[in-house]
């Protein structure tokens, strides 16, 4: 407790503010004998008055407090952990925590969390070793262990890769802590002099490393079996951070560990590929519930045709009030679309068939897709060309299935693809003929890349000929 004047308790209230993330957070809570009274922390902010630009955080935590002062403990803790929650997922928030959102457009993300709250277990993957930083090896844990996690709707926020330094792994695991539910971490845990690991968790949740001579003993059972005779520095893959618990290895002699600070879980893991997945995995299945989210609800489209940007500014304006969190990826020639929900809530189906309506002239299908993949699904194509240079692209197009629909389609460039292949830019626009025996002709203009060309010469051709199959289908 502080005693203090009126002008000395007004600064050292300010102070505190910043310290846990600035004025717009700060609550307060005026409570006495027979009366008590609650207001934020900050004033009337004068500088952003009617700009609807103010955080509303500060004026729902003293809410919060205002709930719990009168016996409402249940409603407090949910709308202070709806706040957090919104916070944390840093998509719908005011200028001052970085983000864009208005004070209506937050408030509306709290009301929402507090209406359909969602249990989001947060994680962020580090994986250590100079030689993914050098490109020496490819870092195939970083997917992998994203994709585990991702099964279990776990969301992975950040990756990390670490040089083998103490001091960079350390404050790397300390920006994390407290951010994120569930730091993984791999590599790293050898006997060698350029093993940190350990050692960077342990100076990063500030505790000392203990032997466990149990531990010892089945490490050396391990490297017997193997032929090899023991020495002092595999001692070290015995040592653990205090009260850290250890993960058995099966098939290695690198044990891991985890251990919990500062409200995250710490899960470090050997960096061998096979073992750093299989530990995982059994560390999550014993743990389920301690991670278990609710399931996400997700949708996707793949779009051709069109750019990422113009999709983008009429998805912001139709469905910015939606409490799902928007994904671009221009994957060429195609623009992926996803909307990952923050709950099992769907989508209403009416913005579900705008959308499609409204991108229907280049919409391929309303999942993560391909147009040959598509056309494969409904139609056998036979593709011709007068310029066997043209035709060679065509010749890996994957016919389709017998005794479906068949094709003949013949395709032309211009300029012509001789001319294409031999220019000097890189990037450049082109126009393609479809012609489809007794269906006519098709006329495609769409940029290129020239490493890609064939991709894309590949994939317009094939979305030409599925929307006419497309169209025949709706008319019988």
């Amino acid at each position: 407790m502080i005693v203090a004047e009126n002008m000395f308790g007004d600064i050292l209230s300010d102070l505190a503010a910043g310290v846990m993330g600035g004025l717009g957070l700060a609550p307060s809570a005026n409570v006495g004998n027979k009366i008590a009274y609650f207001e934020p922390v900050h004033g009337s902010a004068p500088r952003i008055a009617r700009q609807n630009k103010a955080n509303p955080s500060a004026m729902l935590y003293t809410t919060a407090l205002l709930l719990d002062h009168l016996g409402f403990y249940d409603a407090a803790q949910q709308l202070s952990e709806s706040v957090d929650q919104v916070i944390r997922a840093g998509k719908t928030v005011t200028y001052d925590l970085g983000g864009s959102a208005s004070t209506r457009q937050m408030a509306e993300a709290v009301l929402n969390s507090v209406v359909n709250p969602v249990s989001v277990c947060r994680a962020a993957i580090v994986t250590v070793g100079d030689e993914f930083l050098s490109g020496q090896y490819l870092n195939t844990n970083l997917q992998d262990l994203s994709q585990s996690l991702n099964k279990r709707n776990i969301q992975v926020t950040r990756h990390f890769i670490c040089a083998d330094q103490l001091q960079k792994i350390s404050e790397t695991v300390i920006s994390c802590l407290g951010q994120e539910d569930l730091i993984i971490i791999s590599g790293g845990l050898g006997p060698t002099s350029d093993d940190k690991t350990r050692d960077a968790i342990a100076k990063a949740v500030q505790r000392p490393l203990v032997h466990h001579e149990a531990v010892w003993q089945t490490i050396k059972g391990q490297l017997q079996r193997l032929g090899i005779a023991p020495d002092s520095s595999n001692v070290r893959q015995a040592l653990f951070p205090e009260t850290a618990n250890v993960l058995d290895n099966p098939t290695g002699t690198a044990p891991g560990f985890y251990l919990s600070s500062c409200g995250s879980f710490l899960v470090v893991l050997p960096g061998p590929p096979t073992q750093t997945l299989a530990l995982l995995e059994d560390y999550l299945e014993n743990d389920e519930k301690k991670y278990s989210s609710v399931s996400r609800t997700q949708y996707a489209w793949t779009l051709i045709g069109i750019d990422e940007s113009t999709i983008a500014h009429w998805v912001d304006g139709h469905f910015t009030n939606e409490p799902f969190e928007q994904h671009f990826l221009w994957k060429s020639p195609y623009v992926l679309v996803q909307l990952v929900g923050q709950s099992s809530a769907p989508l209403a189906q009416h913005l579900i068939e705008e959308f499609e309506h409204h991108f229907r002239p280049y919409l391929v299908g309303a999942e993560i897709t391909t147009a040959c993949k598509q056309l494969a699904m409904h139609a056998e194509v036979h593709w011709s060309a007068n310029d066997p240079n043209l035709l060679k692209y065509f010749q890996s197009i994957e016919k389709g299935t017998k005794g479906i629909s068949q094709f003949e389609v013949e395709v032309s460039l211009s300029p012509s693809i001789e001319t294409l292949e031999n220019q000097k830019e890189s990037l450049g626009h082109t126009t393609m003929t479809i012609r489809m025996k007794g269906y006519g002709d098709d006329h495609i203009s769409f940029p290129y890349t020239r490493p890609l060309l064939g991709v894309v010469l590949q994939e317009y051709a094939a979305w030409s000929v599925l929307k006419k199959y497309l169209q025949m289908e709706e008319r019988k």
